[in-house]
């Protein structure tokens, strides 16, 4: 496998993308699906911005879901995400205050959901060293299609 040739003694991808796929597995079916789903998040941007919006706030949603569910909510006593918070009502407020308020409101509320996303990957999806390391994988894989893609069309366009 190529992940062996691109490891080294530090970082062996090869052994964290077994350990990584053995560590899904142990997790229940609802946390694994939606790791799944996590996964192709770097292949749904190469649709195109809407879907990848939809994905990213759909992980931004589930995760305020399963917090209400769990009542787990120690992730917002973080400094980052209070700053966040913080940022996000300074921009709602200056949006209130803007010439169009109701357009610039409703362009400011739905960016809570890069934060949100954020803290779902730290401390739901990516909790695991070896998962992580299977995103960033997929990321590289995502990034290796596009520039396949963009390849393409430059020889096209040259052509």
């Amino acid at each position: 496998m190529i992940l062996k040739y691109i490891s080294i003694p530090e970082l062996n991808f090869y052994s964290s993308w077994k350990i990584g796929w053995g560590n899904i597995q142990k997790l229940s079916k609802f946390d694994k699906c939606m790791t799944f789903f996590w996964f192709l998040g770097p292949f749904i941007y190469l649709i195109e911005r809407s879907p990848a919006d939809i994905w990213l706030t759909l992980i931004g949603l589930i995760f305020l879901v399963r917090c209400i569910i769990k009542r787990d909510w120690y992730w917002t006593s973080q400094l980052w995400f209070k700053s966040a918070l913080l940022l996000w009502g300074f921009g709602l407020f200056s949006a209130l205050t803007s010439p169009d308020p109701f357009f610039s409101f409703t362009q400011g509320f739905v960016w809570i959901r890069f934060p949100l996303y954020a803290a779902a990957a730290q401390v739901w999806l990516a909790k695991n060293r070896d998962i992580r390391i299977i995103m960033l994988l997929s990321i590289l894989l995502g990034m290796l299609i596009m520039c396949i893609i963009l390849m393409i069309i430059a020889i096209i366009n040259y052509i």
